[in-house]
């Protein structure tokens, strides 16, 4: 049985407390700092009650119409947004998916959003895993929320295995909120594995070992890391269409199919199931090199430039210079 995972945040739509947001917003302005960095959730109202310190705010939730929340919480959620946008010095997003969303839904200011991709995490070491099996393994990894769309997948693998032999697993864990889509999940198909929640080095040694690793997200990707850590490790990876156009994979580095459509995603995974050895080989070398321009360092610069920028302290702006 899976764990419930209560510590981790919920799916997008459970927005943040306003009393903590108050409550951060005036323990950060305790350190005096040069500049404050809020990461914006829904709902994140801190920047609201900052004051005479420069707020650069990360963005990377998209898609707030599509919402399994009421439509005076979606009003109150747009409002809110579109404050703390406005009231931001600078807003960090991690695509220019998110930037557009952020331009025609809250007419954010085009000199105020900055894009900064985000890096991934690397296996440590070599781990070389032998396939010795009967079937073939399709992995998902991630949270378990309707929007990554497991149901999707599930419904495809059950079909592509009447004609072959095919593993399904997943590994993630989900929180309370979502704890009566994990049990519809269970019901769809019999024969899936749900691994829980896993480590770091578990979830490299599933990417790994895997013959194809699929991210069917449905809405509410800003980016996508699984995708980019699925593409290094692994490199055959079936993808929805939305991380094309976040920008974490391309038409060359993973096979991509229209979301939500089960016939799609079948006929994508089928295709990667089936390609020869050749093919594979060429789509991994494919892959991991799109995958390796995304890194942390990268990230890092790229957010350091901005808060440099807008400190309110001459010496880190002329350092950022």
């Amino acid at each position: 049985m899976l764990d419930e995972d209560s510590t981790d945040r919920g799916e997008l739509g459970i927005m943040v407390d306003e009393e903590w947001s108050k409550s951060a917003a005036a323990n950060a302005v305790k350190f005096d700092p040069d500049v404050i960095y809020v990461c914006g959730y829904w709902g994140e109202t801190a920047p609201l009650y900052i004051n005479n310190y420069p707020v650069v705010t990360m963005h990377h939730d998209t898609e707030l119409e599509a919402l399994p929340i009421a439509g005076e919480k979606k009003e109150l959620l747009s409002t809110l947004t579109k404050m703390r946008i406005e009231k931001s010095d600078a807003t960090i997003v991690p695509s220019r998916y998110v930037m557009e969303y952020l331009f025609s839904r809250f007419h954010a200011s085009r000199g105020k959003v900055f894009i900064c991709p985000p890096g991934f995490d690397r296996a440590g070491g070599e781990m070389r895993i032998e396939r010795h099996r009967e079937k073939k393994v399709v992995l998902y990894v991630g949270r378990i929320a309707p929007n990554k769309g497991i149901h999707i997948l599930i419904q495809a693998v059950r079909e592509i295995a009447k004609d072959i032999p095919v593993e399904l697993r997943i590994a993630g864990s989900y929180t309370k909120d979502y704890a009566g889509y994990y049990a519809r999940l269970r019901n769809i198909w019999d024969e899936t594995i749900f691994l829980g929640k896993l480590t770091r080095e578990e979830v490299f040694r599933e990417m790994i070992s895997a013959d194809v690793i699929v991210c069917p997200s449905l809405a509410h990707e800003g980016f996508g890391i699984v995708p980019v850590e699925a593409m290094y490790h692994n490199g055959v990876v079936v993808a929805s269409d939305i991380f094309e156009k976040t920008g974490a994979v391309n038409k060359d580095s993973a096979i991509l199919y229209r979301r939500g459509s089960v016939r799609a995603l079948r006929e994508a995974i089928i295709r990667a199931l089936t390609m020869s050895e050749r093919e594979r080989e060429k789509l991994r070398a494919r892959a991991r090199s799109y995958a390796s321009k995304f890194t942390w360092e990268r990230h890092g610069r790229c957010v350091e430039r901005i808060l440099f920028r807008f400190s309110r302290t001459s010496s880190l702006n002329h350092y950022c210079r």
